[in-house]
């Protein structure tokens, strides 16, 4: 498929310049690293902050596409400059005895297909990607602004990463955006390569890369919008930077630019994902803790660290606290508000974070170690209340091997016994507040460092290495059997991303209807999220999601209906593609639609008093009373189109 293709191609050659430009930029901080080590955290910590510039810029009415320009060339600027000095090394590789050649043919076995899924149509499967990952950059595009988008409170989180696809949208579409997320695991894992080979892992180092791809979140993710494999990277780095400040100031030895750089991975990590607030601060506790003995030394470093992280994700607080008045919206609705919410919708928000995993008692705590390391069921979307997940969202088995082997190898040093009380604290937070496996990404990168590490310092040491080749081998296994078929295909022009599209998200086929209806002005979208499909003005209408349509106000479906027609909204558009037959069946018998049994006046009246599912009795009295109308032939129970009279 040469689109997507030229997508990656554009892709890689902007990392590269970042990579490039930002090792020049911060020389300074990163001489002191390995080589490999300080490309792979410039390109990270460059790319972040693109990210994060494009949208700070974006603020400014009008000036989004001239600002991702603007950054373009300066982006071009800084890698001219860099070139002088380090463009030599940009894209050497290490030597042949440090990298082994069977090891770097696994990484490129592995990386091959996350490339291969980058570069084909987002699916259902690949739900946050198309919901809002590339949705709201899309938005904000089209508004050549970034704005407040009152039904999607994802557009709130940090977009460090979710930034870098306003670039992406813009010379490659969704190809473009998703390749970021396949060069940022590429460069993650250099990173992780030379900080292991400088921490003394010699020729084992290639474990650490190929420990941190073997991960199958971070091998699936990586193919597609999702960003938890990069602030995973951030968070993990960030840890591993501040464990080397507290062994080298356990040696009268000088920190350098380590406050610096961790500094920059901790801001990064707080700009990619609010969860970086609750590893931070277990960070930072520790830090004080293990640093406890030399207070006195301690104060420059923590507020250089602290700092750095501050200002870098500030813009995000910022952001977030103009628009709706809570800096971290919509967490902690109780105590900051927030424009745009209720605490019905705060409660709504927090009971299906609370869905995920096996409960909070501790006797469950063996269960949610397990099941993260192969099937994570419980543990992500959809259907974690029935065990019905996939197991591309687990954290992968090496990854727990990893910690256990290390706590009881009896051989820990100081930037160990930093590390695992820090994955502890982080685990037992994660376990206390929302079990999402995704959640724990950030564990597998200072995982992979010490499984770099094992062979040379622990008995067990040559057992992790067999168990991370292993590992990759069943996340290829995993990948293979979830769609990557149908993914080949696509790269091969044996299937049109159209017809894959339509093969694999069910609401493509509506989403072109849509798009080619001319009275369409803008649809609200009840129980349907993939408005990144659309060409049209749409928004989320549930009522979870914001308070923009006020069905607690709503008696009857003319209220509805006028409510519509006062926003200007054109259609409505149902989606029952995840509903049982036997609802959709009722709901159009109600609605006048079908000829059979409709709700009873007991199931109505529970229904009306349902604030979070009186919104189907409302649609169907609207459709009923012709106030809305089918639009759509033919008439698709799975979904349905309606103008608005």
């Amino acid at each position: 498929m040469i689109e997507g293709m030229v997508a990656l191609v554009l892709t890689g050659l902007f990392c590269l310049a970042v990579t490039l430009g930002f090792r020049g930029l911060l020389a300074r901080w990163l001489d002191d690293l390995d080589p490999q080590e300080a490309y792979g955290v410039a390109g990270l910590v460059g790319l972040g902050l693109c990210g994060t510039l494009a949208v700070g810029i974006g603020l400014i009415p009008g000036a989004l596409r001239f600002g991702t320009m603007g950054i373009g060339i300066l982006v071009l600027g800084l890698a001219t400059l860099g070139a002088k000095k380090y463009g030599s090394g940009l894209l050497n590789s290490s030597k042949p005895e440090t990298v082994g050649l069977a090891g770097a043919g696994l990484l490129a076995l592995m990386a091959f297909f996350p490339m291969v899924a980058s570069q084909t149509p987002s699916t259902t499967m690949d739900w946050d990607s198309l919901a809002y990952h590339l949705a709201v950059p899309k938005l904000w595009l089209e508004a050549n602004q970034v704005t407040w988008v009152q039904t999607i409170h994802h557009s709130n989180f940090p977009f460090a990463l979710d930034g870098l696809y306003l670039f992406g949208l813009q010379w490659g579409n969704e190809f473009g955006a998703k390749a970021f997320m396949f060069f940022v695991m590429l460069i993650g894992a250099r990173a992780l390569f030379g900080l292991a080979r400088r921490w003394g892992a010699g020729e084992w180092a290639i474990l650490a890369p190929i420990a941190f791809m073997a991960s199958p979140v971070v091998l699936w993710e990586s193919g597609t919008a999702y960003i938890d494999a990069g602030h995973g990277l951030f968070a993990g780095l960030g840890v591993l930077y501040v464990a080397e400040m507290v062994y080298r100031m356990s040696r009268e030895d000088e920190i350098g630019g380590l406050a610096l750089v961790s500094g920059l991975c901790w801001g990064l990590a707080l700009g990619t994902k609010l969860t970086g607030l609750q590893t931070f601060f277990a960070a930072g506790l520790l830090f004080l803790i293990f640093g406890a003995k030399r207070m006195g030394k301690m104060g420059k470093p923590v507020g250089v660290v602290a700092g750095v992280a501050l200002v870098v994700a500030g813009v995000w607080f910022v952001k977030s606290a103009v628009f709706t008045g809570n800096p971290v919206f919509p967490f902690f609705f109780e105590q900051l508000g927030g424009r745009g919410w209720d605490q019905w919708r705060a409660d709504i928000y927090r009971n299906e974070q609370q869905t995920f995993g096996v409960g909070k008692d501790l006797m469950s705590l063996g269960h949610a170690v397990l099941g993260l390391g192969y099937q994570p069921g419980r543990y992500v979307n959809p259907g974690q209340t029935l065990g019905m997940g996939f197991p591309t969202g687990a954290v992968g088995f090496l990854t727990l091997l990893t910690f256990v082997f290390w706590a009881v190898s009896g051989k820990l040093g100081p930037r160990e016994r930093f590390v695992l009380a820090w994955v502890g604290l982080s685990f037992l937070m994660w376990f206390v507040l929302s079990q999402q496996s995704r959640y724990l990404t950030f564990l597998v990168v200072p995982a992979s460092a010490l499984v770099a590490l094992a062979p040379k310092r622990i008995s067990m040491g040559k057992v992790l290495a067999g168990a991370a080749v292993v590992q990759a081998l069943a996340s290829i296994y995993v990948l293979v059997n979830f769609g990557f078929a149908d993914q080949w295909k696509v790269a091969t022009g044996n299937l049109s991303p159209a017809d894959y599209r339509k093969k694999t998200t069910s609401f493509a086929t509506m989403a072109d209807v849509i798009n080619n209806n001319s009275e369409v002005i803008e649809v609200a979208l009840f129980d349907e999220v993939f408005g990144f499909l659309l060409e049209k003005k749409y928004f989320w209408a549930n009522p979870g999601h914001s308070d923009r349509l006020p069905f607690e106000k709503m008696v009857s479906g003319d209220d509805l209906a006028d409510e519509l027609v006062r926003q200007g909204v054109s259609h409505v558009y149902l989606s029952n593609a995840f509903s049982d037959r036997a609802s959709v069946t009722k709901w159009l018998a109600s609605a006048g639609m079908i000829a059979d049994l409709p709700w009873s006046e007991e199931e109505r009246a529970a229904m009306l008093a349902n604030r979070e599912i009186s919104w189907k009795v409302l649609l169907a009295d609207a459709v009923r009373s012709g106030r809305l109308t089918i639009a759509s032939e033919p008439i698709d129970p799975r979904g349905l189109l309606f103008k608005v009279n």
